[in-house]
């Protein structure tokens, strides 16, 4: 998935050399231009753009279901090996909300992160050096945003995942009380 990351890294920043190349073309050669070349270039790209899209949804559809499966069942072989004071502290509702839903985050995480932060670092790395390289006077004033871009994303993320945290306690609070009471109700019968 990180190698298709880096493709569809290439084939992004593919897409605006080449339309660059196309304009710059018409300005120097006017109606006498070949567009059936820039045409069959861009339907090229267009083709394998989608080849990547489809191998790296597929390939992240077949790899977060096994890192989800794996992941619950070592959790949950995990829960076997615990003592039963363990369960006489955390009620099991909230065991199994936490288990399952920290299992489908990290499968999520480790499937579809890598594969945006791949993408991402290769995307901005590329795009600084395209635009450093065409015309470094408006790239360098254009890259001297990114650190202050770097600092508001962290404030942001230190909040966001502060409401996360708070989401996912009452899930596993609303969870664990259901799975308490259809506990109890068969109990009581």
């Amino acid at each position: 998935m990180a190698a298709m990351a880096l493709v569809m890294s290439v084939f992004d920043i593919g897409f605006t050399l080449v339309t660059t190349r196309i304009l710059n073309d018409i300005g120097a050669h006017g109606p006498g231009v070949n567009l059936w070349l820039w045409g069959s270039v861009f339907v090229g790209m267009v083709c394998g753009f989608a080849v990547g899209v489809y191998t790296f949804i597929n390939l992240g559809a077949r790899i977060m279901p096994g890192i989800s499966h794996d992941l619950r069942q070592a959790g949950f072989e995990r829960l076997q090996e615990l003592s039963f004071s363990y369960y006489d502290r955390r009620p099991v509702g909230w065991l199994m909300a936490r288990l399952t839903s920290d299992c489908d985050r990290l499968s999520r995480l480790l499937a579809w992160g890598v594969l945006d932060l791949v993408w991402g670092v290769f995307m901005l790395v590329g795009i600084s050096i395209v635009m450093v390289v065409y015309r470094w006077q408006l790239g360098l004033p254009v890259l001297l945003v990114v650190p202050g871009m770097i600092w508001l994303s962290l404030v942001f993320q230190k909040r966001i995942l502060t409401t996360n945290r708070e989401v996912r306690k009452v899930n596993s609070a609303i969870t664990a009380s259901y799975n308490e009471a259809i506990s109890g109700v068969r109990t009581t019968k």
